[in-house]
């Protein structure tokens, strides 16, 4: 699930993450070593994906209140990788 996740958020595609979240309905809020403990939309924040991002908290209804293990936002990893959200 950790490989499903990262890859479909890292790359921004959405109709990819239709499929992969067809077939695996809970891969985007599996935490990720990748994202620091984070969910898809730490993973896609930090990769620069705003359409992803959008996805994922329109559609699939991401919490955007959810943390990292560092305690931040997704919002706040975009930051950090001078991305706006």
């Amino acid at each position: 699930m950790f490989c499903v996740c990262v890859c479909m958020c890292s790359v921004g595609n959405i109709q990819v993450m239709h499929i992969v979240l067809r077939e695996f309905p809970n891969a985007a809020n599996c935490p990720s070593d990748a994202a620091d403990g984070g969910t898809a939309l730490h993973i896609a924040a930090a990769a620069g994906h705003g359409h992803a991002v959008v996805f994922l908290v329109e559609k699939v209804k991401l919490d955007v209140a959810a943390k990292n293990s560092r305690g931040q936002l997704a919002v706040s990893v975009a930051k950090t990788y001078g991305i706006a959200l």
